[in-house]
């Protein structure tokens, strides 16, 4: 269903949803087992697809994202990430699960394992073209009836701070997803501690080139343990809409600046192989991996997750007042 030429339309959701954004793992194939229903969406910043996931029996809707298309024709760059979080909000998502593979800087970090994110380290804050990761840039300019508002009275994109009480990952989402986990038997069903799960530091650098070693050894001297091209704005960009969310990452390979460096030295020692051939059939192997240890989690997510309240909080300044009409005085 997925290939559908007809997409639908959509201008108003009916009460809550609960959405999975996926990423390179699923480019080629989604996961087995759901169907998925083309849905274009109108946003101020352009229209992006999602897709309904039916037949899911659950009383909320539900919907997945592709970051990269699919079949994958968007770099991490490209991706619009406003449009996205946007439409989210637009079908009122209330439970957002991110998940991306990832490198892994820190060797206590096992590979080809479920992680939660734990916290985000993003100082710069910026979207990949240069603007500032925020909802609030510019003045909202989409339909002038605002029939963009969630509720008569509230605009999403008027001008606030986004307040971290929780942090940008619900605990209680998070929660969520560790029963998704004890389900796929990572965890075992009568103790659901997070403990028996990594929590991770996610560090965002953009794409579209890896990191090279120096930077690797930076963001871990920094505190990150894992990091890949995306997940950063849109776990930012869903709080400032007051998406609860979650996030998920399987380590695919090894950052360490000292591995990565033994890697190539190796391969550069070996003429007779082709290291780009090398290099895709590695990262096609390992993106398979991800995809294997994903799928039956999200299913799981799509199928049984229910929306959360939002902890954080945006604090907006109180509108000036109407100005006085001197003629009335």
């Amino acid at each position: 269903m997925y290939e559908s030429q007809n997409k639908n339309s959509i201008h108003t959701a009916q009460g809550d949803s609960i959405a999975v954004i996926l990423g390179s793992a699923f480019s080629e194939s989604p996961p087995q087992g759901v169907e998925l229903d083309p849905i274009e969406v109108s946003t101020p910043w352009g229209t992006v697809v999602l897709y309904e996931a039916k037949r899911l029996r659950r009383s909320e809707r539900a919907f997945v994202i592709f970051r990269h298309g699919i079949p994958h024709d968007t770099l991490p760059h490209q991706v619009n990430y406003r449009a996205y979080a946007f439409a989210l909000k637009r079908v009122k998502c209330q439970a957002l699960l991110v998940t991306s593979s990832v490198g892994v800087l820190d060797p206590r970090v096992p590979l080809d394992q479920p992680l939660l994110i734990a916290d985000l380290l993003m100082p710069d804050n910026r979207l990949p073209n240069g603007e500032l990761c925020t909802m609030f840039a510019h003045p909202p300019t989409f339909e002038s009836d605002h029939s963009h508002h969630t509720t008569p009275n509230h605009d999403p994109l008027a001008p606030g701070h986004l307040v971290i009480r929780e942090g940008l990952c619900s605990l209680e989402l998070s929660q969520q997803v560790l029963r998704c986990l004890s389900n796929r038997g990572h965890l075992d069903p009568a103790s659901l501690s997070a403990s028996e799960v990594s929590r991770v530091i996610f560090a965002y650098a953009p794409g579209p080139r890896t990191k090279t070693p120096a930077e690797n050894h930076y963001w871990l001297t920094l505190g990150a343990q894992v990091n890949s091209m995306s997940i950063g704005p849109e776990l930012v960009l869903a709080n400032e809409l007051e998406i609860p969310t979650a996030g998920l990452v399987i380590g695919h390979k090894r950052s360490n600046a000292a591995i990565v460096t033994q890697k190539n030295l190796t391969l550069a020692t070996q003429p007779h192989l082709d290291s780009s051939q090398h290099g895709r059939r590695e990262m096609t192997e390992t993106l398979e991996r991800s995809h294997s240890l994903l799928e039956e989690i999200v299913v799981n997510f799509l199928r049984t997750a229910s929306p959360v309240p939002f902890m954080n909080y945006i604090y907006r300044f109180p509108p000036p007042p109407d100005p006085i009409d001197n003629r009335k005085i």
